[in-house]
């Protein structure tokens, strides 16, 4: 991880005033609310770092990322896209909102309802609004330009 990205990750994890723990193993579990089920795949233990796959990808194009940050210490929660994976719910008519919620169920199911996200650029309005909804705390997110 670029020092960059290691001095974000603690900026955001001393907002969530939380200490990093040793990592673990990968697992699958299943988030549920309403008529929505979220497919999240989940690395390591400790402050949770959630990660947003691009528009219509995989969080599976994660996997590197993801073991080396639970290698350090962090819990990685990588919910996968509704349509993707065992992730349903409904498509016609969803807003951002929609979206953002999926994300702040999973942060609040397994992130003790804080967490840094990260991003790529396409998906960086979902983070900002789960933050600025206040539906988890300490949600921040970083665009990195070319």
């Amino acid at each position: 991880m670029s020092a960059m990205g290691s001095l974000l990750l603690a900026a955001g994890f001393a907002l969530c005033g939380v200490a990093v723990a040793a990592a673990t193993e990968r697992r699958g579990e299943l988030v549920h609310y309403n008529d929505v089920q979220i497919d999240v795949v989940i690395d390591g233990n400790g402050p949770a770092v959630v990660l947003l796959p691009s528009l219509a990808r995989d969080s599976d194009d994660y996997d590197e990322l993801a073991e080396g940050l639970a290698a350090d210490g962090f819990r990685v929660l990588r919910p996968k896209p509704r349509g993707i994976g065992r992730s349903t719910g409904p498509m016609a008519k969803v807003t951002l909102h929609d979206f953002a919620r999926d994300i702040a169920e999973t942060v609040k199911a397994h992130g003790n309802g804080k967490a840094v996200g990260l991003s790529k650029s396409q998906v960086k309005d979902v983070l900002e609004s789960v933050a600025s909804n206040g539906k988890a705390k300490g949600v921040a997110s970083h665009q990195r330009s070319a």
